[in-house]
């Protein structure tokens, strides 16, 4: 068989585990998500185009993160992003199994660590963006909404917490330009270019190291870290919120979890794993909780 026919072969064997694992993640939900679509109607296709849309946004966001001279193409940036976003979400592994995916199918058309540093410039820009999305959805909110004191209280805080955090990572920006080019007014694309700089050279000290090795020990660290059997000592107020149809921590967990902790109150919210954005009558039901 040659090397043609068993690329072709592993890649129909990946597409038949990845149904596989789509099918078994969605089989106690499918009715729920049959009714959801039903109530949608044709509005899915838009919301399906806006979707489609983002990936394509954030495949030429990391393309902006490559090298100049990458070979790195738009559809094949898409690809290997769509595939670990796919990987990573209906696997309780998260970022573990999306961003290391993706170094993986890119590695033909870039340098490991050029992979790497790219993607870490990526998902620290969407960082920064989420951030900034969520301080002015507070902003707004608290413009808009009569709401407790208390609950205005906490709003303020989270501004406070999420400016810091904007903060110091422009700091972090400059701090990393200062050390190339004094003069004033760097821009962003420079600081992002010598972050990325940075990052290339932690990779290369450590070309040689299996990055298997690492991933592995993690997966047995967390395999062997279970405390299941403590949970009966708790002896605090305890709220277990969960989404409906998260695919990382499902519901299962969490209903396991309600049950075993004295007293605790399970609250299910029609969403995810960002259930707190997709119900927002979440946050209601946890402020009233940490407010008691």
């Amino acid at each position: 068989m040659n090397k043609q026919r068993r690329q072709q072969v592993f890649t129909a064997i990946a597409a038949a585990a990845g149904v596989a694992l789509f099918t078994y993640s969605v089989r106690d939900v499918w009715e729920e998500i049959l009714t959801g679509v039903h109530r949608v109607g044709w509005g899915l296709l838009p919301i399906l185009a806006l979707t489609g849309c983002r990936f394509v946004l954030r495949a030429e966001a990391w393309r902006l993160c490559t090298p100049v001279n990458s070979r790195l193409r738009l559809w094949q940036a898409f690809l290997a992003f769509l595939a670990g976003d796919a990987l990573g979400n209906l696997t309780p592994l998260g970022l573990i199994a999306s961003e290391p995916t993706k170094v993986l199918l890119t590695r033909q058309h870039l340098a490991t660590s050029e992979s790497v540093a790219s993607l870490a410039i990526d998902n620290l820009v969407c960082a920064l963006s989420v951030v900034t999305m969520i301080a002015v959805g507070v902003v707004v909110m608290l413009l808009t909404v009569r709401l407790p004191f208390e609950v205005q209280e906490w709003g303020m805080i989270t501004l406070v917490a999420l400016g810091a955090i904007g903060a110091g990572s422009l700091r972090l920006f400059r701090g990393r330009e200062r050390t190339v080019t004094p003069s004033a007014g760097p821009t962003l694309l420079a600081r992002l270019s010598r972050l990325r700089e940075t990052i290339m050279a932690f990779v290369g000290r450590n070309e040689g190291v299996d990055p298997s090795v690492g991933l592995r020990r993690q997966l047995e660290a967390r395999r062997h870290h279970d405390t299941y059997d403590r949970l009966g000592s708790l002896d605090v107020p305890t709220l277990v919120a969960a989404g409906r149809y998260d695919g990382i921590a499902p519901l299962a967990n969490s209903e396991a979890l309600a049950a075993r902790i004295p007293g605790a109150r399970l609250a299910v919210f029609e969403g995810g794993h960002a259930f707190m954005i997709q119900d927002l009558s979440s946050w209601g039901v946890i402020t009233e909780f940490l407010l008691a």
